[in-house]
């Protein structure tokens, strides 16, 4: 696997009052719960609604310096958020900068699973690739039997 942002740059969470403080609560539990080489494979964060589900995946991978990670949302509402809002430099609530996460300049790349607009080059090339959960079920779902069985070391639900 490739190495990426989550283990190339260093995110400013802790102390930063920028991040509520769930998400910065919820990041160190995450790096603290993998710190160990026996943790658990799977592990659920539940936070409360409006205490930033989506902020805290956007700065997990760093916390188990992730190599790919791919990020499964509930519905197409959310996955475009996350896709066009939180994750997209372009935006003026890119959330890394809204919340003084990274500096300027190199960012995670990101790249989507939306029907048949998706390439395997873009997949290839992304840290983080965001998906609803219909675009991976039933017969119909060419993309995660495509993909090696390591494709992605870090796997990420929304609610």
């Amino acid at each position: 696997m490739k190495e990426n942002a989550f283990q190339k740059l260093e995110p400013n969470v802790n102390g930063n009052t920028n991040l509520r403080v769930p998400q910065r609560e919820g990041y160190d539990a995450i790096a603290a719960h993998f710190a160990s080489p026996e943790a658990e494979r799977e592990v659920a964060v539940v936070l409360p609604v409006g205490c930033g589900k989506s902020g805290l995946m956007t700065i997990a991978p760093f916390a188990v310096k992730g190599q790919r990670v791919l990020l499964i949302a509930p519905g197409t509402r959310i996955a475009g958020q996350l896709h066009s809002k939180d994750f997209n430099p372009n935006h003026e609530e890119f959330f890394y900068r809204k919340c003084k996460v990274l500096p300027e300049g190199t960012f995670p790349e990101v790249a989507e699973i939306r029907g048949e607009r998706t390439n395997m080059g873009d997949l290839e090339a992304a840290d983080v690739v965001i998906t609803n959960i219909q675009q991976l079920q039933g017969t119909g779902n060419k993309w995660l039997a495509a993909l090696p069985a390591d494709f992605f070391d870090l796997i990420l639900f929304d609610e």
